[in-house]
């Protein structure tokens, strides 16, 4: 009975195929965010800057939609895989079920709310079409049921379906939102997110696994008690990705978000490998953590990757800093203004990175008061910066360098508590020291590439050239440099 009720790839795969997850993470994450990346470049083409702000709010605001389930599904996600390996079939269902359940009743809740302020908001009423409410609640419904699913597929262990599945809802979110865009503008791109969740969800319908409907109101309880610190940790996530924009649309204006919001989107790409490399990692440090409840089997599970994360990354960051202005002077001129706004998140985002894998083993070891410290502490610094930069008008650039050098070291806290609380051995502070460095090294000759090969602008063909040029010198240094930091196969890295 067990084994037809619950799945255990973890007797099948365990660490041995972290490499081969690792890598269809990465090609499906690859797959997926070159769809955003062509669904980012378009969507500035097809609206105005005025409309792309204003569609960059409308997405900041459905962002923080993502956590009306209050957190639940965080829990869900940091309990099924302990509850699996200590076989405790009935608590994983009812699992399962409760956080279904209950974010489908809080999306309802959120849903009348949402109807409730716009009709008793006169300022809102006027600004903003019914329509575009009628349209996002539905989006909170859909992208509940879809988290549910991604989890679900995580925690068995079903990396490929989990790309997959990112991959088709990227693939429709780039051709249904340029459709609707174009034609509807916003409008037509809510409706068009709605059927791309819509399709998703019934292909996949399968791996919903809704196994019973949970009303058990004292288990709910102590879930939401454990899930609390979670939300508040995903809360204040969205809310540090999100200060600078929000900043921008009140003191400066909607053409201003819309270079910023660029900036983050171009951006979002670097977090490719990070992101792959935590979702496959995540159900594992929960998984041993569950068998010994000792923190130091997570540390070496995790320092093993993190000096090729620190290579990888960087490496990939640099291919986007060398190419970006291409794009944007050859396709995107009018949003040449950014160019500079984006060099800096693209520095700053190769460290940022780091905090996307330092919090899910600080959050498998119960440390999730910690990070909270840190992210408050974090965005009473953005808050202050940002406040200041816009106020003596440095404007768009200042905003941008503040938000990277908080991040930044909102990263280095990150991974100094992983350090501490998990090992706190020489060992792996010497390894988070290399690892900057690597990082440090690679975007120097990125830098140095990108300010000493200049685009000439004489044509389209002869900066397409000059790119080439640049990517040339940048393989033959950084082949260079990766054959002497590489880790060896003595230390084996990778197994």
């Amino acid at each position: 009975m067990l084994e037809q009720t619950i799945h255990k790839p973890w007797q099948t795969d365990g660490r041995n195929s972290v490499k081969n997850d690792v890598s269809t993470r990465i090609k499906g994450l690859t797959s997926s965010k070159f769809f955003g990346f062509m669904r980012s470049f378009s969507l500035p083409v097809i609206l105005t800057p005025e409309l792309f702000g204003l569609w960059s709010l409308i997405t900041v605001f459905i962002n923080y939609t993502n956590l009306t389930h209050l957190g639940i599904l965080f829990e869900m996600n940091r309990r099924l895989p302990q509850l699996e390996v200590k076989d405790k079939v009935k608590e994983y269902i009812e699992t399962r079920s409760i956080a279904f359940w209950f974010g489908i009743f809080m999306s309802i809740i959120v849903g009348l709310l949402l109807l409730l302020f716009y009709f008793s908001s006169d300022s809102y009423g006027s600004v903003y079409p019914i329509s575009f409410i009628l349209l996002i609640i539905p989006i909170i419904f859909l992208q509940h049921i879809l988290n549910y699913q991604k989890i679900n597929m995580r925690a068995l262990g079903k990396i490929r379906l989990l790309s997959n599945q990112e991959v088709l809802f990227s693939f429709l979110l780039l051709v249904l939102n340029v459709f609707g865009g174009y034609f509807f503008k916003i409008n037509g791109m809510l409706i068009s997110t709605v059927i791309a969740y819509s399709i998703v969800i019934w292909y996949f319908r399968k791996h919903n696994i809704i196994d019973s409907i949970v009303l058990n109101i004292k288990k709910t309880l102590n879930m939401l008690k454990l899930a609390i610190p979670l939300l508040i940790v995903g809360l204040l996530s969205v809310i540090m990705g999100s200060i600078g924009q929000i900043f921008v649309a009140n003191k400066l204006n909607l053409i201003s978000v819309s270079y910023l919001s660029l900036g983050v989107l171009i951006g979002s790409i670097v977090y490719t490998i990070p992101t792959a490399l935590a979702g496959v990692l995540n159900p594992r440090y929960l998984r041993e953590y569950g068998k010994s409840s000792d923190p130091k089997n997570i540390s070496i599970i995790f320092m093993k990757y993190l000096r090729i994360m620190s290579i990888i990354t960087p490496v990939f960051i640099g291919i986007i800093m060398i190419t970006f202005d291409f794009v944007i002077n050859s396709f995107l001129n009018k949003y040449e203004p950014a160019i500079e706004i984006i060099q800096i998140l693209l520095i700053g985002m190769s460290f940022q990175s780091l905090s996307l894998i330092f919090g899910d083993p600080l959050i498998t070891i119960n440390k999730q008061s910690q990070i909270i410290y840190a992210q408050l502490f974090s965005i009473l610094l953005l808050t202050i910066g940002i406040s200041l930069v816009l106020e003596y008008g440095y404007n768009l650039k200042g905003v941008a360098l503040v938000i990277i050098l908080i991040n930044i070291m909102y990263s280095f806290i990150l991974a100094s508590l992983f350090i501490i609380y998990t090992s706190n051995s020489k060992y792996n502070w010497f390894e988070l020291l290399k690892s900057i460095l690597n990082t440090i090294l690679i975007l120097f000759i990125s830098i140095f590439i990108t300010y000493f090969l200049p685009l000439n602008h004489i044509s389209i063909w002869m900066d397409f050239l000059d790119i080439l040029y640049r990517l040339l010198w940048f393989l033959i240094l950084i082949s260079a440099l990766v054959y002497k930091i590489w880790p060896s196969k003595k230390k084996d890295y990778i197994k």
